[in-house]
């Protein structure tokens, strides 16, 4: 791996006149209200342990500074990508709306030092700094203040109109009041972050697998996906691949009549034991974790270190199993769920063995079907 090189970065110099997108390995927006609670009351604490009354923009030059922490970019060509930082950057992004919002409601000039952060001008078109193709009309309406109805739209759309929500609700505006121009000085000159780039894939996975966004750690499909998603070089056979795990992922988690967050995870455990699996821990004390275990914990760098046995690693294998075999023994795992809850002719043993709490017929019942 190369020397990733570090910048400090305040949020002006982070956002302004530039623009970030996101890789297909990566995973949704997902902070929810907690995480954006956390964060106004951090930004805010910090702020006001420095504003006193009556002090003018000007004075904002002598408050401490605040660090968000640090985020990972790739560049490929002229595009920065982030490969660890989106939910922070989204975030900041929305705030940075709402403030603008406010802040030209109130007919404050501080409005015109935010708008570049959050937009440019490309020939009268409205360039955002998130350039992400499928939340664009979602940032728009937001920035513009029309309505938006995320229904039906992907997960991250769905979150980012809910957070922006939660941002509109929080009464931080008239919390601080007429200190809110000093608040956005701040906020644009005094906070920042650590910015970390690398100038290829390879690294970027590297980092990405070690690396997790404040408040919300990455999880073991996400890492996954990003494993597999790494190789495939040809951008629209990736963004197939990502398009059919992501439809994949969300029919699994959210099944009728029993929506779970955790329940691709509960069927990757399954599918990996049920056809990958060959060995066991040893029933004796200071035995070492063996595939079974593994599969159970950290079944993401299991798939990585037995890449072989499991036939990915390139390519071709690796589009295959996300487009192919990952789809088709989810919908033979939510087959078997759905028969184990209601009786169906055929598969009457499936719900009598449910219903007498048979642990491992989900992964039992995966093992004959074969895809490849």
């Amino acid at each position: 791996m190369g020397s990733p090189t570090p910048y400090y970065r305040t949020i002006t110099q982070l956002l302004q006149s530039r623009s970030f997108s996101v890789d297909d390995y990566q995973r949704e927006y997902k902070w929810d209200k907690p995480n954006i609670d956390e964060l106004l009351s951090d930004l805010v604490g910090a702020f006001q342990n420095a504003y006193r009354d009556g002090d003018p923009p000007r004075a904002v030059s002598g408050y401490p500074t605040y660090f968000l922490g640090s985020i990972i970019v790739t560049r490929r060509g002229s595009t920065d990508f982030l490969v660890d930082g989106q939910q922070r950057v989204t975030s900041l992004t929305l705030l940075l709306i709402y403030l603008y919002r406010e802040t030209k409601a109130r007919d404050l000039s501080v409005f015109t030092t935010i708008e570049p952060l959050i937009f440019s001008d490309d020939l009268g078109e409205q360039n955002f700094n998130l350039k992400i193709e499928d939340r664009l009309p979602a940032i728009q309406a937001l920035f513009n203040g029309e309505d938006y109805t995320p229904d039906g739209k992907d997960e991250s759309t769905q979150t980012i109109v809910h957070r922006y929500g939660d941002i509109q609700s929080s009464g931080l505006s008239d919390e601080l009041g007429q200190a809110l121009p000093n608040f956005v000085y701040w906020l644009l000159r005094n906070v920042g972050l650590i910015e970390i780039t690398t100038e290829n894939d390879t690294d970027a996975y590297a980092i990405f697998e070690t690396m997790n966004d404040r408040g919300k750690p990455l999880s073991p499909v996400d890492m996954l996906k990003a494993y597999l998603l790494a190789p495939i070089d040809d951008p629209d056979r990736r963004s197939v691949a990502n398009r059919v795990w992501r439809k994949t992922v969300h029919e699994l988690t959210s099944w009728e009549p029993d929506p779970n967050p955790e329940r691709d995870s509960s069927f990757i455990k399954a599918w990996l034991r049920a056809k990958y699996a060959e060995t066991i821990r040893d029933r004796k004390a200071g035995a070492s974790d063996k595939d079974w275990e593994l599969i159970s914990t950290t079944f993401h760098r299991w798939i990585r270190d037995r890449a072989t046995h499991v036939g990915v690693g390139d390519d071709k294998s690796n589009f295959l199993l996300m487009t192919e075999e990952f789809p088709f023994f989810a919908r033979a795992y939510r087959r078997i769920l759905d028969a184990g809850r209601r009786y169906t002719d055929g598969l009457e043993s499936i719900f009598y063995n449910a219903h007498n709490e048979f642990t491992w017929q989900n992964t039992v019942l995966l093992a004959p079907p074969k895809r490849r």
